[in-house]
């Protein structure tokens, strides 16, 4: 489960086209979401995965790999090359 950190000034700057692209990008290998990071934090708490909560500060977008595991990270791997608002 890939996170990205979405640098923007406010949370409904997490709803602009530029979301657009990553999850064409992924389209058909994962599903690109931005998540509540309590929310997010105690879903992992609950599936047992520990290590995380430093992670979940800011906006933070989730890619659910659903389809080739390559394919999902290339194409994150190039979506954060091209946009200094995406780190991963």
């Amino acid at each position: 489960m890939p996170l990205t950190l979405w640098s923007s000034p406010s949370t409904a700057d997490c709803r602009c086209p530029r979301l657009a692209e990553p999850r064409t990008r992924l389209r058909g290998a994962a599903t690109y979401v931005v998540a509540k990071n309590t929310l997010t934090a105690l879903a992992a708490k609950d599936a047992g995965v520990e290590g995380l909560d430093d992670l979940f500060v800011g906006p933070t977008a989730i890619a659910f790999v659903t389809g080739d595991p390559v394919e999902a990270a290339k194409g994150l791997k190039g979506f954060a090359k091209e946009n200094d608002k995406a780190r991963h």
